[in-house]
């Protein structure tokens, strides 16, 4: 089944009423709810598990852009060397 995008972030009561309608399904509910807006973030990869890729997103806070990414690679080093 497809479930249709939402364009803006629901609340708590407006997602599980999505989720019960079938209009939204539970990881959508999980990534909406983890969603920060205008927060910069990037992502990096940390492994695999069962042969599929993993990553982890590293947000930082507004106008931490630089910082974010300086997060990021420290974390690389330290999983990757």
């Amino acid at each position: 089944m497809a479930y249709p995008r939402l364009t803006e972030r629901p609340g708590a009561v407006e997602t599980a009423a999505a989720i019960r309608r079938g209009e939204m399904s539970p990881y959508e509910a999980v990534e909406a709810a983890l969603a920060h807006p205008n927060l910069p973030s990037t992502v990096l990869p940390v492994g695999d598990t069962g042969g599929l890729p993993c990553g982890m997103q590293v947000i930082s806070p507004r106008w931490g852009d630089l910082d974010c990414i300086a997060a990021a690679e420290a974390i690389g080093q330290i999983l990757h060397g």
